[in-house]
């Protein structure tokens, strides 16, 4: 998603606590995520696909990029990405014979932990 900085902040906090409810799975969780999504299909896709992905991991589910300040007013902007996202992305790709996604070639959806060089 991109958005202005400010949103993707509030938009991490608020992605951070569905996944803690997509990985817990309880019906109180279950409860807690319909008070934030607003479709059946977010709700499901959550506690299937979502929650399971980051089993394993301990916070830090989203990541915020920067990129180039708005046209117009100048205004920060960023994208929110959920961490691990790049392996689906590639792998689709490679299936349909994609040979960019948003413009973008598909090898430069690499690791996220690769700084800038």
């Amino acid at each position: 998603v991109r958005t202005t900085l400010a949103r993707a902040k509030e938009l991490r906090r608020v992605g951070d606590r569905v996944v803690k409810y997509g990985k817990d799975g309880s019906e109180r969780a279950r409860i807690m995520a319909r008070g934030i999504l607003r479709t059946k299909e977010a709700e499901q896709k959550l506690f299937d696909v979502i929650g399971p992905r980051f089993q394993d991991r301990n916070g830090g589910y989203t990541r915020l990029l920067r990129t180039a300040p708005r046209k117009g007013d100048n205004a920060p902007m960023a994208f929110v990405q959920y961490v691990g996202w790049e392996d689906t992305v590639r792998a689709r790709a490679q299936e349909d014979g994609v040979q960019s996604i948003y413009g973008m070639p598909v090898n430069v959806f690499r690791g996220a932990k690769q700084g800038p060089r």
